[in-house]
């Protein structure tokens, strides 16, 4: 399974459609990323059209969206195009990007996520039992730790900044969205080459 990050865009324009019998499209608005906007589509297809679809990217970032319907026509338009690097196309089993999303970070020995899961405050009481001021519900914080040879993790480390869908293949949707906000070396195991891995932490945000 290939898991990765796909980062936070703005600026989007066009949109992306597929058509088998109904057509369906998504436009993208500021703030999704590749991986949100193909999750979303997946998530109409199969709600307006049927059978399975499936979105995925490989280790290099290309995406490749397939479905059991058979032959499907595919249309991108706008920078959509560019930032999925589908090209439109007619009565096809899948499509196969011409190169890497844009936005995409597939570490090379592959990610660990650790979902955040939300906390809540404890509310104050008045001396009667009542309640004066309710708890606050606060986001939980996501873990990453992507797997790479050195070098590619300090460029990573370097890089990283802003918001990002963490997703997989076979994965329904993206499994959270993070805010990076720190990073740090841990040590895997005794390889000065190998074992070495790059935490990746934030607050969960809302998709």
């Amino acid at each position: 399974m290939v898991t990765g990050l796909s980062q936070s865009l703005s600026g989007w324009t066009g949109a992306i459609t597929v058509e088998k019998g109904v057509t369906v499209t998504v436009t993208p608005v500021d703030g999704d990323s590749v991986a949100s906007l193909m999750s979303r589509l997946v998530q109409r297809a199969e709600a307006l059209i049927g059978y399975d679809w499936q979105a995925v990217a490989d280790a290099a970032g290309v995406l490749t969206l397939s479905s059991t319907v058979g032959n499907f026509d595919l249309t991108t338009s706008g920078n959509v195009a560019a930032r999925t690097a589908l090209a439109s196309g007619t009565s096809a089993g899948s499509y196969t990007g011409s190169g890497s999303h844009e936005g995409g970070i597939y570490p090379s020995r592959g990610m660990s996520v650790s979902p955040g899961t939300p906390t809540t405050t404890r509310g104050r009481y008045s001396g009667d039992g009542s309640m004066v001021v309710p708890g606050r519900r606060a986001p939980g914080r996501v873990v990453l730790v992507a797997y790479d040879v050195h070098a590619s993790l300090w460029s990573l480390e370097a890089s990283l900044s802003g918001v990002y869908d963490v997703w997989a293949d076979g994965a329904r949707g993206v499994l959270a969205r993070v805010r990076v906000t720190s990073t740090r070396r841990v040590r895997q195991g005794r390889s000065a080459q190998d074992g070495l891995g790059l935490e990746i932490t934030g607050p969960e945000v809302s998709r």
